[in-house]
């Protein structure tokens, strides 16, 4: 896949700012700010993104995993591992066949076994 060139990651951020203009709790826009701005390197702002989409929903396990990367590029160890329990924590307690649509469908349980695996 081509990489999204700078243009279209400012168009991009320029709609999803619209679009949490009218809508400050919209959480699909505030992932995908976040995830811009990561894929950019500026994560500042990206943690900006990823805290105000956990303000919407503090169970949602892709800013904490989103975090925990975030957090590991900064050097923020201790961050890093704090949000990386908190997603283990959240996948534990949800039902293991529950599908993680932002995580390529995989469901709660093969993303635990995933995590774990890689720590």
């Amino acid at each position: 896949m081509k990489p999204f060139s700078q243009e279209r990651y400012q168009a991009a951020l320029e709609l999803f700012q619209k679009i949490i203009i009218i809508d400050p709790n919209h959480a699909e826009a505030a992932y995908f700010m976040a995830q811009i701005y990561a894929n950019q390197g500026q994560y500042q702002e990206a943690i900006l993104y990823c805290e105000q989409l956990l303000k919407v929903d503090t169970l949602a396990i892709t800013p904490h995993l989103d975090l925990t990367h975030i957090y590991g590029q900064e050097g923020d160890e201790k961050r890093a591992i704090k949000m990386y329990q908190e997603s283990l924590n959240i996948l534990q307690s949800l039902p293991p066949e529950m599908p993680i649509t932002e995580r390529g469908n995989l469901t709660a349980s093969q993303l635990l076994i995933q995590l774990q695996k890689a720590n």
